[in-house]
């Protein structure tokens, strides 16, 4: 359970590392550990992205989750410039979505248990 924390924690703390921009205001996160899978939630206000740098930030986040070198990559978290975090990231996740509404930014990852 602590690794499974960490990791979580690791994946959250380089999504808000993403997040924070001189654009938005308002940052809130929320990380909700069920049986089977953890879901990180955050949202922005203002969201600080264009619709395409939107695009482009799921483009990445929805790579394929790579779990046989999960152990090697998470060591790896806040060791690189945020742009190979962000693959790092990519390759620990299941699945990354977004909406945006009244100018708030909602992205929502879920990662399933190994």
């Amino acid at each position: 359970m602590k690794t499974r924390c960490m990791k979580s924690i690791k994946i959250a703390n380089e999504i808000m590392s993403i997040l924070t921009h001189p654009k938005a205001g308002n940052l809130k996160s929320d990380l909700r550990f069920r049986r089977e899978v953890t879901i990180l939630t955050f949202s922005v206000t203002p969201s600080p992205f264009s619709d395409q740098e939107l695009a482009d930030l799921l483009e990445v986040l929805n790579l394929p989750r790579q779990m046989e070198m999960e152990e090697y990559y998470w060591s790896l978290l806040g060791e690189s410039k945020s742009d190979d975090n962000l693959h790092v990231v990519a390759r620990m996740i299941d699945d990354a979505s977004a909406s945006v509404e009244d100018n708030t930014l909602t992205l929502k990852i879920t990662r399933k248990d190994a």
